[in-house]
């Protein structure tokens, strides 16, 4: 069980650094490149996009009241100078361009002749990271803690200092590896 114990936890420590990367990396992205995945959701009409510009993340569901379907699944990346000469200046486009952080965002109107009801979450990269990094505080700490305790000679069970018994802990009887 504790053999098991040890590979989960260096499995999620592996995970957490990789998606401690690649945060990293589409956080720098996101202010070059505009990256948008879209997907429908239960109705025809309704589908949701997340997107991620100059260092947040969006999260948008798009309600409409049409029977028209409006989106299908797609994944699409541009260029941030390109799309903001290309799209209208208007309140959603600069939402969708420059995302605050920390937001929430309720929008009804209409697009094309169909009623659309949006809502808009944002959250900051950093943020992500910052969850994906803290996994990866736990795995240093033990290996510190290791590594000092042989240095000082200590049991690395329980941490008791060796040095006048060094065959066995009196503390916890464990029997200390040879090194």
């Amino acid at each position: 069980m504790k053999r098991f114990r040890r590979l989960l936890f260096n499995v999620i420590t592996a995970v957490s650094l990789l998606l401690s990367v690649a945060v990293a990396g589409l956080w720098v992205r996101s202010y070059w490149i505009y990256d948008v995945v879209g997907f429908p959701l239960v109705k025809p009409q309704h589908f949701a996009t997340l997107s991620e510009a100059r260092g947040g993340v969006q999260l948008t569901v798009n309600v409409g009241d049409s029977n028209e379907p409006v989106h299908q699944f797609g994944i699409e990346s541009h260029s941030l100078n390109e799309l903001e000469s290309i799209l209208p200046q208007s309140t959603t486009t600069h939402m969708m361009l420059h995302p605050p952080f920390f937001a929430w965002y309720y929008f009804d109107g209409s697009h094309s002749g169909i009623k659309m009801r949006f809502y808009m979450f944002n959250l900051p990269h950093w943020l992500f990271l910052t969850f994906f990094a803290l996994w990866l505080v736990f795995p240093v700490q033990q290996w510190s803690r290791l590594r000092r305790y042989v240095r000082l000679n200590r049991c690395l069970t329980c941490g008791y200092d060796l040095r006048a018994t060094p065959d066995r802990c009196p503390e916890c009887g464990t029997v200390p590896q040879k090194m």
